[in-house]
């Protein structure tokens, strides 16, 4: 909820009934995490007939600097895999950042997908270093959908930071 507040575009308020409608969550879920959002400081919520509406205490980067400290990790396992082409997966890790930075391009590419995705499970992990020759790529499974937020096939800014945190 909190990055989908954040990367709102130019709209004054977000209904609650709208967020869980386009996150694809429940309508518990969306007032379960406001509450946290409120508690933090973060949002404010106001009653507007039969709407809710929330909006943040700021936005952009000085939101972003607020949340920073209650921000977590999106990744929850990171697999090394025989390289694959980019179908349904989203460019996360060093290889989003060598894009946006001097950093350089990593030698092996690093990709992100949703847990609950069907070929979340279907990965085979090699080791490189038992096999000569072989590609490979870095998969990381994410608690959260990265399509969610994903920009021109990469996950986003927010998400990437955390993801490079550790």
């Amino acid at each position: 909820l909190f990055l989908y507040l954040l990367y709102r575009r130019n709209e004054e308020y977000i209904i609650k009934k709208q967020a869980a409608d386009d996150l694809g969550l429940t309508r518990t879920s969306i007032t379960r995490a406001s509450e946290q959002l409120k508690q933090m400081k973060l949002i404010n919520e106001e009653n507007y007939g039969k709407e809710i509406r929330m909006d943040t205490v700021s936005q952009g980067f000085e939101l972003y600097l607020k949340a920073r400290n209650h921000l977590i990790n999106p990744v929850q396992k990171v697999l090394q895999v025989g390289h694959l082409e980019q179908k349904g997966f989203y460019l996360a890790g060093e290889s989003s950042l060598s894009r946006h930075s001097m950093l350089a391009k990593p030698t092996e590419d690093t990709f992100a997908i949703f847990k609950g995705e069907k070929t979340a499970v279907q990965f085979r992990e090699v080791d490189a270093r038992w096999q000569d020759n072989i590609k490979t790529c870095r998969i990381e499974i994410w608690k959260y959908d990265p399509a969610l937020f994903s920009i021109g096939g990469e996950v986003d800014p927010v998400s990437l930071a955390m993801s490079l945190s550790d």
